[in-house]
């Protein structure tokens, strides 16, 4: 165990296990899989025999943006949202997400939680792993307004890009103060 103090915050690390990780990453995804099939199952199920057809978490807590700004200003049944397999944190949860249902909905809707979530590997190339609840931009035109809502959704991470040519090698738009270029 090394614990190490970055920024005042006190970070904890330690393997999970010693040996016979990829064994342990399989049976993990196999395990998370059956999960998501039990959770169609029991929506199905509870469709049809639970008064309002909800009895699994994934199944009625949903993610949905919106914004005062934009086209969609409250939550909304018939407007696309996306399941959300996380859980508050007193639960558990490193994603920590809660959801609350409103006058007008039969689902739950997050309106509290992590904003940002990171995974980070400090070893000889640092490597992290992030996720936003939406997408990096504000704008509803923009591609970015979404684009990380459905991995949020499901708990996944996406690569973060730390070094100079990462960034250089995945940027789509390359800017400086009164000059954009693509």
């Amino acid at each position: 165990m090394t614990l190490h103090a970055f920024f005042p915050t006190h970070v904890y690390t330690a393997a999970l296990q010693r040996t016979g990780s990829r064994e342990f990453n399989r049976q993990l995804l196999k395990e998370s899989r059956q999960l998501r099939e039990d959770d169609g199952a029991g929506r199905r199920w509870s469709a049809k025999n639970y008064p309002g057809g909800y009895t699994s978490y994934a199944s009625s807590h949903r993610l949905q943006r919106i914004s005062p700004w934009g086209e969609h200003k409250e939550f909304d049944d018939n407007q696309p949202s996306y399941a959300v397999i996380s859980a508050p944190n007193p639960a558990g949860s490193i994603n920590d997400y809660q959801s609350f249902r409103t006058a007008k909905t039969k689902l739950h809707y997050g309106t509290k939680g992590n904003t940002f979530v990171a995974v980070v590997d400090f070893g000889d190339k640092l490597k992290a792993r992030t996720i936003l609840v939406n997408g990096e931009s504000a704008d509803p035109s923009s591609p970015h307004y979404t684009d990380q809502a459905q991995l949020y959704a499901l708990g996944q991470l996406k690569d973060a890009f730390f070094y100079k040519e990462d960034v250089l090698k995945h940027m789509e738009v390359r800017y400086h103060p009164g000059n954009l270029k693509k």
